[in-house]
C-alpha cells in the first residue's frame, strides 16, 4: 500500500507535536524537582527587557566599596570574560532572601565546601574601586559579580508578558529584580520565573 505525501507529512507533524509535548513534560518535571534559588538580576531598561514574549536575564550582584571579590578559578580570572570553555562549579550561599556567589571551583566537591548549592556555569568579578587616602577628585565605586548560568531568558505567554511589562515600566529604578531558578542535583539550572517589586511571575509553559 502506497502512503500519500499528505499522509506522510501529517504523520511527521504528529510525531513532532508528540515529541514537543514529551519535552515539555520532562522539562516541567525536572524544573519542579530542582531546588529553588533566587538570584539578583542586573537592572535592565524595561523597554529593552521584553522581546517577543520573553524576558532577557542578566545575573549580577553588586559589591560595596572595600568588599572583596569572591574567589574565582584561575582560568576564569585569566579569560576575564565568558568564553567557549568547560563550565566551572559555582558555589552559592544564602544572603537574606537571595543566593550570591561564594566562589567558583574546578570540582563539585570543592564547591560544596563553600556553598549550600552548587551550579554549573561561569563567574566574573569587577572589583570595587577604593581611592588611595588623600587622592583628590577620586570617589569610591561599587564592584559587580557577574554569573553566566547557561539560561539567559524567561519565556512567558502574551498575558504574562504584558502584565510583567507593566510592572517593569512602573517600578522605581532602585527596586530589586531577581530571577527564580531551579537547580538539579547535577548542577543544571532551569528558569522558573522572575520577581519584580516583590511580585512573582512564574513560568507556566516551556
Amino acid at each position: 500500500m502506497t502512503i500519500s505525501l499528505a499522509h506522510r507529512l501529517l504523520a511527521a507533524g504528529v510525531v513532532c507535536i508528540l515529541a514537543l509535548i514529551g519535552l515539555v513534560i520532562i522539562e516541567g518535571r525536572a524544573r519542579a524537582a530542582g531546588r529553588e534559588v533566587i538570584v539578583r538580576m542586573q537592572p535592565v531598561d524595561p523597554r529593552a527587557l521584553l522581546t517577543g514574549h520573553y524576558v532577557q536575564l542578566s545575573f549580577a550582584d553588586s559589591l560595596a566599596p572595600g568588599e572583596a571579590c569572591p574567589p574565582i578559578t584561575e582560568r576564569e580570572a585569566q579569560f576575564g570574560a565568558f568564553g567557549a570553555r568547560s563550565e566551572d562549579w559555582l558555589a552559592l550561599r544564602k544572603d537574606g532572601d537571595v543566593h550570591v556567589l561564594a566562589g567558583s571551583y574546578a570540582t563539585k566537591g570543592e564547591a560544596l565546601k563553600h556553598g549550600e548549592i552548587v551550579v554549573r556555569g561561569f563567574a566574573r568579578c569587577d572589583p570595587p574601586f577604593t581611592p588611595e587616602p588623600g587622592t583628590e577628585g577620586a570617589t569610591a565605586s561599587p564592584g559587580t559579580v557577574f554569573l553566566d548560568l547557561s539560561v539567559d531568558r524567561f519565556y512567558a505567554d502574551q498575558q504574562e508578558a504584558e502584565a510583567l511589562e507593566k510592572i517593569l515600566h512602573d517600578r522605581d529604578q532602585t527596586d530589586r529584580t531577581a530571577a527564580i531558578l531551579s537547580v538539579s542535583d547535577d548542577g543544571t539550572v532551569r528558569t522558573k520565573g522572575v520577581i519584580v517589586d516583590g511580585k512573582r511571575v512564574e513560568l507556566t509553559w516551556f
